[in-house]
């Protein structure tokens, strides 16, 4: 039941209209830019090499979101506080949480159209909105709260898995940070649930759920729904 729960309310339903209004200042920029460069979008170059002049002002709208958000999200810059909050309360952590999460699917959304592979759009949104990563891993898809997960090195999430920082219950929001250690492996469609702690050499089999606050001793290796040790890990 609860893998169910945490699944569904990880990746954020944007509003059309929500979105319309996050991307307004962005459309206003790539408009004075088109009206600023107007000689050369009205002349015979612009027909000749119009593909490319599309997919960079595609480039260039994917750049100005990124800025905005940064800027939005700098300005509010209140990540630290972790629990159980009111979903639609005032909290500033539940605020960043709401904005982070919209700016990370509208990227997503973006990059999605340039048929980029997910997990190198996954280790773009993780490195842009503050996750923290270590050396030689690899993230094969995006994750829900990039800013709520740390990666050590040469750690790798497997395909479709859900790492999340947080889940909703009722009208209560739990956010908290999920650490995931050195040489880990988490296998295909597997679901990390927030202030899980996953410490170095551990692997978590695919399909498998770890129930939040969690922690998964070094040197294991994990699997089922929720997850029970299987034996250690000798490698």
């Amino acid at each position: 039941m609860m893998n169910n729960s945490v699944s569904s309310i990880s990746k954020v339903t944007i509003p059309v209209g929500f979105l319309s209004l996050i991307l307004i200042p962005s459309y206003i920029i790539l408009y004075l830019f088109i009206w600023y460069f107007k000689t050369f979008f009205t002349s015979d170059y612009f027909i000749a090499l119009f593909p490319l002049v599309l997919l960079g002002l595609y480039l260039l709208l994917i750049l100005i979101v990124i800025i905005e958000a940064k800027v939005i999200l700098a300005v509010i810059n209140r990540t630290g506080k972790e629990g159980l909050f009111p979903a639609k309360g005032s909290e500033y952590a539940v605020l960043y949480w709401s904005l982070n999460s919209l700016f990370v699917g509208v990227i997503e959304s973006l990059l999605d159209k340039l048929i980029i592979p997910k997990g190198v759009s996954g280790e773009v949104i993780y490195s842009l909105f503050g996750g923290k990563h270590g050396k030689l891993g690899f993230i094969s898809t995006p994750l829900a709260d990039p800013y709520l997960i740390e990666i050590g090195d040469n750690s790798i999430i497997g395909r479709d898995a859900l790492v999340t920082g947080h889940y909703i219950v009722h009208d209560k929001i739990y956010i908290k940070k999920v650490i995931i250690g050195k040489n880990v492996t988490i296998g295909a469609h597997s679901t990390i649930s927030p202030g899980a702690v996953i410490e170095d050499n551990v692997v978590v089999g695919a399909n498998s759920f770890v129930k939040k606050d969690m922690v998964l001793e070094k040197n294991s290796i994990y699997a089922g729904s929720p997850v029970r040790l299987i034996k250690k890990n000798e490698h």
